[in-house]
């Protein structure tokens, strides 16, 4: 077989010219299909692989962002309820911000942290995101 492009003498099994580099239309030999020695793409260049990376980590902010949001959101949760049922076991004469303990505080403040980090980490991988998309 020849060449279509620069007419050198090709072998009949062969996929590619090894002069020109040229992909010959015909089948290939099928141990070589379903083997996946053959590869009919461009070839994938290093910052291609980089960028399905950084597009991988990405995700993996954003997914993270979210699950420590909802954590946030049950640690809110759980210490406002302790805040609402302390504060309704509170003297009338009394203020309410002495009764309420030191536990529920930490809670309450703790659900903020991590809905702070969770904000954070999820626009983290937003941008990341939206870099990589321009």
């Amino acid at each position: 077989m020849k060449c279509p492009i620069c007419a050198s003498e090709g072998v009949e099994r062969a996929v590619f010219c090894a002069k020109c580099g040229y992909r010959f239309v015909g089948p290939t030999s099928p141990a070589s299909y379903y083997s996946g020695s053959v590869y009919d793409g461009p070839p994938v260049t290093h910052d291609q692989v980089t960028s399905r990376r950084a597009d991988r980590l990405a995700i993996y902010l954003i997914g993270t962002g979210i699950v420590l949001g909802v954590i946030a959101v049950v640690l809110f949760i759980i210490g406002f309820s302790m805040l609402i049922e302390e504060s309704a076991n509170a003297p009338d004469y009394l203020p309410t911000s002495d009764f309420i303990s030191d536990t529920t505080r930490a809670l309450i403040i703790s659900a903020g942290l991590v809905g702070a980090i969770a904000g954070i980490v999820f626009l983290w991988g937003l941008v990341r995101l939206v870099q990589k998309s321009m």
